[in-house]
Parts: C-alpha cells; sequence; structure tokens
C-alpha cells in the first residue's frame, strides 16, 4: 500500500491566535465604544471620561419591552406612566455645571413643583443630576440625555431617589411645554404614543393623536391614567 503524502505544511498555533485577539479588537470597537459617553476638548483630543452612576433611568427598562417575536419594542407613555413613582409639572429654575470627586462633569438642574399629576411630595423643589455638560474648553456629552434652561416648563416622569438622593429621571418621557403663537395656549412636544387622550373640558376621548396637545389635556389624560389604574388595585 502507498503512504499518503502529508501536506508537508508546519501548524503555526500562533497564528491563529493573533487572528483571535484582532477579532475580539474589532468586537470591541463596533459594540462598546459608541456606547461610552465621550468627552472633548473642544479645541482638542477626544478623550474617555471616568464610569460614574447615572440618574436616568435605563434605557432598557423605561423606554423599550419585549416584542411577541423577541426582539426589542418601544414602550408606551401609559406603561411608563405605570412604572414610575412621581409625575410632575415643573419649572427649571437654575443650571448649574461642576465637577465630581472623580472628575467627572455633572449638569444640576434644579426645579419648582407646579403640580403634582401622579405620587405625593412634601418638597416644592427637587435636583436633577445628570451626566455631562461643559466646563471651560471641556464639554462631555452622552445620548439620551435630556439637556433643560431654565425658565422652562417641563412635565416628568421620576423613578426612586439614587443613593446620593437625586431622582431618577425617565428620559424618554420629558414633555417640554410649548406656547401657541396664535391662540397663546399651552401645548406639550412630543406628543405621547400609547396613551389614551381625553379633553380636560369636558372629559371627551379624542379620536385621533393631535398635532399639538393641550396642556391640560395632556396632564388631564394621565391623571385619568393614574386614577383608573389605583381604582383597578
Amino acid at each position: 500500500m502507498m503512504k499518503r503524502q502529508g501536506s508537508g505544511l508546519k501548524k503555526q498555533p500562533g497564528r491563529y491566535r493573533i487572528t483571535t485577539i484582532l477579532s475580539l479588537a474589532l468586537i470591541a470597537v463596533i459594540f462598546v465604544l459608541p456606547q461610552r459617553l465621550v468627552t472633548s476638548r473642544v479645541d482638542g483630543p477626544v478623550h474617555e471620561p471616568r464610569p460614574s452612576k447615572s440618574s436616568v433611568k435605563p434605557v432598557r427598562a423605561s423606554s423599550v419591552g419585549t416584542a411577541e417575536n423577541g426582539g426589542l419594542q418601544a414602550m408606551s407613555t401609559s406603561e411608563d406612566a405605570r412604572e414610575s413613582r412621581r409625575i410632575v409639572l415643573a419649572r427649571c429654575v437654575s443650571v448649574d455645571v461642576r465637577k465630581d470627586l472623580g472628575g467627572n462633569i455633572f449638569t444640576f438642574s434644579v426645579f419648582t413643583v407646579l403640580r403634582n399629576v401622579k405620587g405625593e411630595g412634601s418638597a416644592s423643589h427637587f435636583t436633577l443630576r445628570l451626566i455631562g455638560g461643559r466646563i471651560g474648553g471641556v464639554e462631555t456629552r452622552a445620548e439620551g440625555i435630556p439637556q433643560f434652561t431654565p425658565n422652562e416648563e417641563v412635565v416628568l416622569f421620576l423613578g426612586p431617589e439614587n443613593q446620593d438622593g437625586y431622582p431618577i429621571v425617565f428620559s424618554e418621557e420629558v414633555f417640554r411645554v410649548r406656547i401657541e403663537s396664535t391662540s397663546g395656549a399651552k401645548t406639550v412636544q412630543p406628543v405621547p404614543s400609547g396613551l389614551p387622550l381625553y379633553r380636560a373640558a369636558n372629559r371627551t376621548p379624542y379620536d385621533s393623536k393631535p398635532d399639538a396637545l393641550p396642556l391640560e389635556d395632556f396632564v388631564y389624560s394621565l391623571s385619568k391614567l393614574t386614577d383608573d389604574r389605583r381604582n383597578l388595585k
């Protein structure tokens, strides 16, 4: 019998090891880096901030759910209203940006409560601490983190306080109050999704989603939703 001749090629395990390392590095670049915060100097190179605690409700917990096919689907305003501990109509009175002891940049937005829509709260003011902001030539930004300006009115969905005593805000449920130029009426933007809407004046439901939702109708619709859920318990 004739012996089968070998291929004559010598195995090189080191080559496979290098290929594996390069593949893992590529995966890290594609999937990990875009999820991190980016800090940059306006006149200099980009660098990464140190890890920090967040005061924003995690996206997977507040803005997406599981679809029937196993994928992700956006959660509605009704579902987030049920999950929130408190819903308030508030006015931003001040915004301050400063660093913590770890060197991370935070924005502290102070609000005065104009109306409690859901939940009880004795404090007339509260402060949101959110990662990001600008100090001098250094700016930190993060996708999905809301920003506020003094004197603007907003409807906010709040969760429990974090370990530092700052309430968690639902970043997907920030509704800003606008004043219509023609009528002077207050409306909210964006128009909520998945929330049954009612007219506050006559308690009748909307037939279709409006382009601009009056503030009082939005507040009444939220109050009706949370009152209905409370009565069902």
